[in-house]
C-alpha cells in the first residue's frame, strides 16, 4: 500500500477468488461447472467497474500486493482441507499465535539490522484503532470466514470475496456520505448478482444430496 492506491490495490485483489478457483479444482478436487466460472467472471468484472483507474501504482507495490493475494488463496484452500471437526475459534486461535511468533522473529532479525523504533511513540489512538482493527478482521472476519468454510466449498466461498469492495463502497456512501458513480452501481449489481447465482447454485447442488 506504501507503493500503489488503495483503489488499484483493491482491483489487484480481485484476482484472490480466481486463485481459489483454481487452487480449489486442482489441490482439493472440487468440481467447477461453467454457471459457477460465470459467476466468478461477473463478479471479477463487476470488481473491476467498481475500483478500476488508470496507473496508481508502482512494480514493486503491485508486486508485493500480488504476492500478498497468492498467500491469502493458498490460506483459504489449506484452511478448508484442515478446518474439519476443530472448533473455529479454535482454528483462528492457533492460527493467530503462530502468526505473533513470527511477526515476533521478523521483530527481532529486524532489531539487528538497525534500532527499532520505540512503542512509547506510538499514540493512544493508534493502539485503540490496532485493538478494534485486530478483532473486527483478524478474528471475528476469520472466525466467520472458516465457519463458513466448513459448510460451502471454497470455490463457492471465493466468490463471496468479491463483496468487500461492495461492503467497502457502501460503507463510504452511509458514514462519509461518499456518492458512487453510475459505473460503480452498475459494478456493485453485477457482483451482488454473481455471489447470488452462486449461491443459488449451491443451494441447488446440496438439496439432491440431502435427499440422498
Amino acid at each position: 500500500l506504501a507503493h500503489i492506491t488503495a483503489s488499484l490495490s483493491v482491483l489487484l485483489w480481485s484476482v484472490e477468488p480466481l486463485l481459489i478457483l483454481v487452487l480449489a479444482t486442482s489441490v482439493l478436487h472440487e468440481r467447477v461447472n461453467s454457471r459457477q466460472a460465470m459467476a466468478m467472471v461477473l463478479a471479477v468484472v463487476g470488481v473491476v467497474l467498481l475500483m478500476f483507474q488508470r496507473g496508481g501504482g508502482r512494480p514493486l507495490g503491485v508486486a508485493l500486493t500480488l504476492a500478498g493475494v497468492g498467500a491469502c488463496a493458498v490460506y483459504t484452500v489449506i484452511s478448508r482441507r484442515l478446518i474439519g471437526s476443530n472448533p473455529a475459534l479454535v482454528v483462528v486461535l492457533v492460527q493467530q499465535s503462530h502468526a505473533l511468533a513470527f511477526a515476533l522473529g521478523v521483530l527481532g532479525v529486524t532489531g539487528m539490522a538497525g534500532p527499532l523504533p520505540s512503542l512509547a511513540t506510538v499514540s493512544a489512538t493508534a493502539w485503540t484503532s490496532a485493538a478494534l482493527s485486530g478483532l473486527i478482521y483478524y478474528a471475528v472476519a476469520f472466525w466467520c470466514h472458516l465457519n463458513g468454510l466448513r459448510h460451502l466449498p471454497a470455490s463457492t466461498a471465493a466468490v463471496f470475496i468479491n463483496l468487500v469492495p461492495v461492503f467497502g463502497l457502501a460503507a463510504g456512501y452511509l458514514v462519509l456520505a461518499e456518492r458512487l458513480s453510475g459505473r460503480q452501481w452498475i459494478g456493485a449489481v453485477t457482483v451482488i448478482a454473481a455471489v447470488t447465482t452462486a449461491t443459488l447454485f449451491h443451494a441447488e447442488r446440496a438439496e439432491p444430496a440431502d435427499r440422498a
